[in-house]
């Protein structure tokens, strides 16, 4: 979407269907429609007037959501029952992010040639102190420390649970009927509270769960 404008405008032009597809919604729901309309409501709100870079941010936390962040809260909702869970959030851009590569691969255009664009971009932004477009943490950025920290967490965890420590800070064991709180793995690491609490509680009432994932929730 970041590089097709036609993309955006295909999605935006059958919304219904695109919502449906993007959330898991079966095709038989009864209030189908009407679940797309509330969804496309919590994104895009009417006449809400989103700029180009506006309405992109929105339709990524709509797939975030839809894919990852509304299957982990009940994951954990569900695994939390049974056994403690110690989540992290993952919020560090990689020095050579994946994201760059990506850009690179789908944006238009002769790839010799864009490849020779954003070496010089690159050159211009070192003599200019201009900083590169930021696409924020890109899925693979954590594969460069994924192993250490996966080691490190392992190794705490069977010495003692009660203990878990990464750079100094603690990660508690979670105490039942508290708010979840996650282990933000950044610059400066530190604990959180959930930071998509708000929108997940805004998906929950529309049981979207329930209609992609029926025997998971029974």
């Amino acid at each position: 979407m970041y590089n097709s404008d036609e993309i955006v405008e295909n999605y935006e032009k059958n919304w219904d269907n695109c919502i449906r597809w993007t959330f898991g919604i079966p095709e038989d729901t009864p209030n189908a429609k009407e679940l797309a309309a509330k969804i496309k409501a919590i994104y895009f709100p009417e006449k809400s007037n989103l700029t180009k870079d506006q309405k992109l941010e929105q339709f990524t936390k709509m797939f975030s959501d839809a894919y990852f962040l509304l299957h982990l809260n009940h994951c954990i909702s569900v695994q939390s029952q049974f056994s403690p869970i110690y989540p992290y959030y993952f919020n560090r851009r990689g020095g050579p992010s994946f994201s760059v590569i990506v850009n690179l691969l789908t944006s238009k255009g002769s790839l010799p040639v864009k490849i020779a664009k954003h070496v010089a971009a690159i050159i211009y932004n070192k003599i200019t102190g201009n900083k590169p477009r930021d696409y924020g943490v890109c899925h693979t950025d954590d594969i460069a420390m994924l192993f250490k920290i996966s080691i490190i967490f392992n190794v705490d965890f069977a010495t003692d649970p009660a203990l878990m420590t990464f750079r100094g800070v603690a990660f508690p064991k979670p105490e039942p009927g508290k708010r979840l709180q996650y282990l933000e793995l950044c610059e400066n690491p530190k604990m959180i509270d959930e930071p998509f609490q708000e929108r997940v509680n805004t998906l929950k009432p529309l049981d979207l769960i329930k209609l992609c994932l029926p025997a998971a929730t029974q």
